[in-house]
């Protein structure tokens, strides 16, 4: 097995399991069939989410129609912590994926990574009605490992580094109201935000990557954003959940930050389930390698399909 794919797989694990533990400990202490009475520090809070691996390979043998063969593993996990009391709520939710291909003729390294998000999303706030509330939101993403450009090498002989962990980073922390009009909906929208974009890597620091001034390790916007969150059971065993975040800089209004993201969960049985998860994100400050080639601000978009094991809490 590669070295690349070892350390792939080792960190996915890890990941998923430490993940789990810490959502699902709560439950854990308290089986079926035990006093369910929950300390004073637990009571108000609800716990969640999944964690999985999917696999996909395709294999050809004197195929005519052509192809290659590939195999792809990817891990995911979605989680969530939920806190009420009285008019006070809390919400947070933390995703994580991290996926690996490998496609038989491309040149090196044997896998490539396919998948790799960090995102954590926490609101709390004041219910003023039982469908609208004060609320104040904070929204970090970033990655966990390096991301590359395979269409060209440096001298070395090695791949250009294009991402890294926190570079970059996106933080947004908005104060506004939240619009709740049903259990599985909701609509916020912050007149205050704040947006900082994080590139902590002094090699692209000083490309000035992702919108940020050359040699600057971040950026900052005071603007406008719009959240919208929907999750709900669309039919039995299928469950469908998206939000979508808009962020618009009070001097450029017209110049909005769009990030959209969709999971689409069919459940099999118990422990297999069929997901899909597409992403897309335009920023028009940050330029990227298109499709014919040449650099510019484009729309990206990410989708990943995959059957696997996975692990409801």
């Amino acid at each position: 097995m590669p070295n690349m794919l070892r350390s792939f797989v080792f960190l996915t694990v890890m990941l998923l399991v430490f993940a789990s533990l810490l959502f699902a400990q709560p439950a854990m202490q308290n089986p079926v069939g035990a006093n369910t009475s929950l300390p004073d520090s637990l009571k108000g809070w609800k716990f969640g989410g999944t964690a999985g691996l999917n696999f996909s390979q395709t294999a050809l043998s004197n195929w005519a129609g052509g192809g290659q063969n590939s195999l792809s593993i990817v891990g995911i996990f979605n989680g969530f912590a939920d806190f009420t009391q009285d008019n006070f709520f809390w919400n947070t939710s933390l995703e994580l994926g991290l996926g690996a291909i490998s496609v038989s003729g491309q040149t090196s390294p044997d896998f490539r990574k396919s998948d790799d998000k960090i995102i954590f999303v926490s609101k709390l706030g004041l219910n003023a009605s039982s469908v609208l509330s004060y609320a104040f939101l904070v929204d970090f993403r970033t990655q966990f490992l390096d991301g590359f450009n395979f269409e060209k090498r440096l001298p070395n002989g090695n791949f250009p580094i294009i991402s890294r962990a926190f570079a970059p980073g996106y933080l947004v922390t908005s104060l506004g109201l939240d619009y709740h009009p049903v259990e599985f909906f909701s609509l916020f929208f912050a007149p205050l935000s704040g947006r900082t974009i994080l590139v902590l890597d002094e090699q692209l620091s000083g490309a000035g990557a992702f919108g940020v001034a050359q040699n600057e390790r971040a950026r900052f916007d005071l603007g406008v954003a719009l959240n919208i969150a929907f999750k709900k059971e669309l039919l039995e065993n299928v469950t469908y959940q998206s939000r979508l975040g808009v962020f618009a800089p009070y001097r450029e209004l017209d110049r909005m930050v769009v990030s959209w993201e969709n999971l689409l969960v069919l459940k099999v049985n118990k422990y297999i389930n069929v997901t899909w998860d597409a992403q897309i994100f335009y920023d028009d400050r940050v330029e990227v390698l298109r499709n014919d080639g040449t650099t510019g601000p484009a729309t990206q978009f990410k989708s990943v399909l995959g059957v696997g094991i996975v692990y409801t809490f």
